[in-house]
């Protein structure tokens, strides 16, 4: 929502430059609006829309600067656009990391997990409470265990601690 607005503000920006532009030098309403014949203040505001979106993405556009003071608005929407999307490219990035640890800790517990019901031959009925608990566990505290936290089999309660150690 952020970069739509930016957008906005900036084909508005675009827009009353080429506007403010002397009359005797070329601006880019003149050579791709004027000259065709269009003076819709929408298909204005959609050009200019246009022109500012293609600055953040790899789309391209027949308009294009024709004077100074465009070419250096240009430039500098190149460099912010450069920016914007670098940082939001970069959060996705971290934010898809970050769930990529948490499951991979996940996993890594849960492996543990059935590993040592495998070696210690425990009974699938009382595998299956154990699974209980720690899937009650996770959604009681509203978060995953994480692998550094105490073993797993402190974490569990006394009874079933102790049916482990029985069996």
């Amino acid at each position: 929502v952020l970069i739509v607005f930016i957008n906005h503000y900036l084909a508005c920006v675009w827009y009353w430059i080429s506007q403010a532009t002397p009359s005797d030098l070329p601006s880019w309403s003149q050579e791709f609006l004027a000259k065709k014949g269009i003076d819709d203040l929408g298909m204005s505001y959609l050009t200019s829309l246009h022109w500012s979106l293609t600055q953040f993405t790899p789309a391209s556009m027949e308009v294009y600067p024709q004077n100074f003071q465009e070419r250096f608005f240009n430039v500098v929407v190149i460099i912010m656009a450069l920016v914007i999307f670098s940082s939001f490219v970069s959060s996705i990035t971290s934010a898809m990391t970050h769930i990529r640890n948490i499951n991979a800790k996940r996993v890594k517990r849960d492996s543990e997990i059935r590993r040592y019901f495998q070696e210690n031959s425990i009974s699938h009925g009382l595998a299956s409470r154990v699974w209980r608990f720690v899937r009650y566990s996770n959604a009681m505290y509203g978060r995953k265990l994480r692998a550094e936290e105490l073993p797993f089999l402190q974490q569990l309660p006394k009874k079933l601690q102790d049916d482990l150690k029985v069996e």
